[in-house]
């Protein structure tokens, strides 16, 4: 079993919805993750594996994490390197 890639960002105020969509390199989205919308620090934890429950190779995987609230829209983008 393979300890879970954790991705951790802080919020400058409560988002009724966060998502991080994680892609490959060549641009595809391979999963969606839901993550708690508290503000300050919170972390979401991704299994290494595709929307379709495959496992991913080694390698670099970018993010693009979205807030939302009724008001607002932010987006921050960042890589996690896959080194097993």
């Amino acid at each position: 079993v393979r300890p879970p890639a954790r991705i951790r960002y802080m919020l400058t105020r409560p988002a009724d919805r966060v998502r991080v969509f994680i892609h490959d390199v060549t641009g595809q989205r391979i999963q969606t993750l839901e993550g708690p919308g508290n503000t300050g620090a919170n972390i979401v934890s991704w299994d290494l594996d595709t929307r379709r429950g495959h496992g991913i190779a080694n390698g670099v995987y970018l993010f693009t994490m979205e807030a939302e609230d009724s008001e607002r829209k932010a987006k921050a983008r960042g890589k996690i390197a896959v080194l097993r």
